[in-house]
Protein backbone atom coordinates (compact mmCIF):
# COMPACT_ATOMS: atom_id res chain seq x y z
CA UNK A 1 0.00 0.00 0.00
CA UNK A 2 1.12 3.54 -0.68
CA UNK A 3 2.72 5.32 2.31
CA UNK A 4 0.34 8.23 1.74
CA UNK A 5 -2.59 5.98 2.66
CA UNK A 6 -0.92 5.12 5.96
CA UNK A 7 -0.35 8.80 6.62
CA UNK A 8 -4.01 9.64 5.92
CA UNK A 9 -5.19 6.84 8.24
CA UNK A 10 -2.84 8.06 10.97
CA UNK A 11 -3.99 11.67 10.64
CA UNK A 12 -7.67 10.68 10.74
CA UNK A 13 -7.05 8.43 13.75
CA UNK A 14 -5.19 11.10 15.71
CA UNK A 15 -7.76 13.77 14.83
CA UNK A 16 -10.65 11.60 16.04
CA UNK A 17 -9.36 11.48 19.63
CA UNK A 18 -9.32 15.26 20.30
CA UNK A 19 -12.49 15.68 18.23
CA UNK A 20 -14.28 13.16 20.43
CA UNK A 21 -13.17 15.07 23.53
CA UNK A 22 -14.47 18.35 22.08
CA UNK A 23 -17.81 16.72 21.19
CA UNK A 24 -18.10 15.19 24.68
CA UNK A 25 -17.41 18.43 26.54
CA UNK A 26 -19.65 20.44 24.23
CA UNK A 27 -22.49 17.93 24.69
CA UNK A 28 -21.97 18.00 28.45
CA UNK A 29 -21.91 21.82 28.50
CA UNK A 30 -25.17 21.88 26.52
CA UNK A 31 -26.61 19.34 29.02
CA UNK A 32 -27.48 16.80 26.34
CA UNK A 33 -28.65 13.39 27.41
CA UNK A 34 -25.89 10.77 27.27
CA UNK A 35 -22.94 12.88 26.08
CA UNK A 36 -20.70 9.81 26.17
CA UNK A 37 -22.62 8.22 23.31
CA UNK A 38 -21.66 11.09 21.01
CA UNK A 39 -18.03 10.72 22.06
CA UNK A 40 -18.09 6.99 21.34
CA UNK A 41 -19.72 7.65 18.00
CA UNK A 42 -16.81 9.84 17.00
CA UNK A 43 -14.26 7.25 18.10
CA UNK A 44 -15.75 4.54 15.87
CA UNK A 45 -13.47 4.38 12.81
CA UNK A 46 -14.95 5.86 9.63
CA UNK A 47 -18.35 6.28 11.29
CA UNK A 48 -16.98 9.01 13.51
CA UNK A 49 -16.73 11.54 10.72
CA UNK A 50 -20.40 11.11 9.90
CA UNK A 51 -21.35 11.36 13.57
CA UNK A 52 -19.44 14.64 13.89
CA UNK A 53 -21.26 16.07 10.88
CA UNK A 54 -24.66 14.93 12.20
CA UNK A 55 -23.87 16.20 15.70
CA UNK A 56 -22.87 19.64 14.48
CA UNK A 57 -25.90 19.83 12.21
CA UNK A 58 -28.48 18.76 14.81
CA UNK A 59 -26.87 19.77 18.13
CA UNK A 60 -29.41 22.51 18.84
CA UNK A 61 -32.29 20.07 18.36
CA UNK A 62 -30.86 17.16 20.37
CA UNK A 63 -32.69 16.25 23.61
CA UNK A 64 -31.34 17.82 26.75
CA UNK A 65 -31.68 16.86 30.38
CA UNK A 66 -34.77 18.47 31.85
CA UNK A 67 -34.19 20.97 34.64
CA UNK A 68 -36.21 18.92 37.14
CA UNK A 69 -34.08 15.80 36.60
CA UNK A 70 -31.13 15.59 38.99
CA UNK A 71 -27.80 15.13 37.25
CA UNK A 72 -26.08 13.46 40.17
CA UNK A 73 -26.15 9.79 40.97
CA UNK A 74 -29.21 8.54 42.78
CA UNK A 75 -29.19 9.18 46.48
CA UNK A 76 -28.11 6.27 48.61
CA UNK A 77 -30.92 4.75 50.65
CA UNK A 78 -30.87 5.71 54.29
CA UNK A 79 -30.72 3.02 56.94
CA UNK A 80 -33.22 4.47 59.35
CA UNK A 81 -34.57 2.11 61.96
CA UNK A 82 -37.79 2.73 63.80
Amino acid sequence: MDPTVYLVFAVVFFLQIPTSAVVYFDAKKRKLKHPGWYELGVLVPLGGLGIVAAYLYKRRDLPTVSSDTPQTAEAEPTNETS
